[in-house]
């Protein structure tokens, strides 16, 4: 009996579920030399901070934070047309994260999801969960597929100290969360439903009591990332998990007789010598803001220190320009110094494990 491998199975869906011209993107991708900062392909995802406004002003927000200058990153939502426009410079685009800010705060979110749906694009969104209380029916009967909520925290305490909110909003996030779960299971949707914690030295004890959370509100997935501190007030590189450090290992080996109800993804630990550089994301993410201008990694923004690097609605090949083809050229080449945000990035090294839902 002949049967086909898992990746035989993804590509068979794959090319049965997308245009053309993603299809031919997602093979030239494939088949490109891994060598070369000039790429013959187009990006196959977008990430797109669809508004700048939050109702929330996280402490580890590069964008939010209340250190941060507000007119670092200030720009008008992105409205329906111009979503279009910019989604359709990149056909062979497969995946669309939504993001900001707050997505859920842009009223034309529901029909970017459906205008990316109708161009057989996946689409990911993420969100504090804070806002989502009259949107939750829209959501369940969208064509999203992943929703992540920034939990961030076990208790009430945790969540005020990482979020800066009151703790009554802790509540309201995992009511939200119920709700979703509750909704979804009413009308068996396809959604899938995660939440993410970033960790830090003064909160990874607390990485089995997240998964024994993420397990009791009832959603798929747990995401830990490690903090990037992004020189902010009250956080450093002594606050990042390391892999040299024993009480980070055993509290993360610790884990390993959960029950794997829900998909769990540990922290990528950083190195205090970057040996290898395994981040992909300049070839094959596109950053976007909501006038255009992009970014070399989701991590920084198109006004801050690591920005003005482009522009999609007046660059002809923002993708192959100076600044992506340096970027690569770094990430292929070991001698290149790193840009210093790159030294304490989760994307530059691999999770520390995957424990796989059933």
């Amino acid at each position: 009996m002949f049967i086909l491998s898992e990746t035989a199975w993804y590509w068979i869906h794959f090319l049965a579920s997308h245009t053309l011209t993603q299809n031919a993107n997602a093979i030239i991708r494939k088949i490109s030399p891994r060598n070369t900062s000039y790429l013959l392909y187009g990006p196959s995802h977008l990430l797109m901070r669809v508004t700048s406004r939050c109702n929330q002003r996280c402490l580890f927000c590069p964008r939010k934070a209340p250190s941060v200058p507000r007119r670092r990153f200030e720009f008008d939502d992105v409205l329906i047309d111009r979503f279009a426009e910019m989604v359709d410079r990149f056909r062979g685009v497969s995946s669309l994260t939504l993001t900001g800010g707050e997505p859920f705060l842009n009223k034309d979110i529901f029909e970017m999801m459906e205008y990316a749906n109708s161009r057989s694009i996946r689409v990911f969104a993420s969100t504090n969960g804070a806002v989502l209380d009259d949107k939750i029916d829209q959501i369940i009967r969208s064509p999203l597929s992943h929703l992540n909520i920034s939990l961030d925290a076990v208790t009430p305490s945790d969540y005020e100290s990482m979020h800066g909110e009151p703790k009554s909003i802790f509540y309201k996030v995992l009511d939200n969360i119920a709700g979703l779960v509750e909704e979804r299971e009413k009308f068996n949707h396809h959604l899938e439903l995660g939440v993410s914690y970033i960790c830090t030295k003064g909160n990874f004890r607390r990485i089995p009591d997240m998964i024994q959370l993420a397990r009791e509100i009832g959603v798929d997935a747990l995401i830990f990332y490690n903090l990037v501190p992004f020189d902010l007030p009250g956080f450093s590189k002594d606050d990042c998990l390391y892999e040299e450090d024993p009480e980070v290992a055993e509290v993360i080996e610790s884990v390993e007789e959960f029950s794997p109800e829900l998909s769990v993804m540990m922290p990528a630990l950083y190195r205090s010598v970057i040996l290898n550089r395994f981040c992909r994301m300049p070839f094959t993410t596109l950053c976007i803001d909501g006038e255009g201008f992009v970014s070399v990694c989701c991590q920084s923004t198109s006004q801050g220190k690591y920005g003005d690097v482009g522009n999609i609605l007046r660059d002809e090949n923002v993708w192959n320009n100076q600044h992506f083809r340096r970027m690569r050229e770094i990430l292929m080449n070991d001698s290149k110094p790193l840009p210093e945000l790159c030294t304490v990035c989760p994307h530059m090294n691999r999770p520390y494990k995957i424990i796989s839902g059933e």
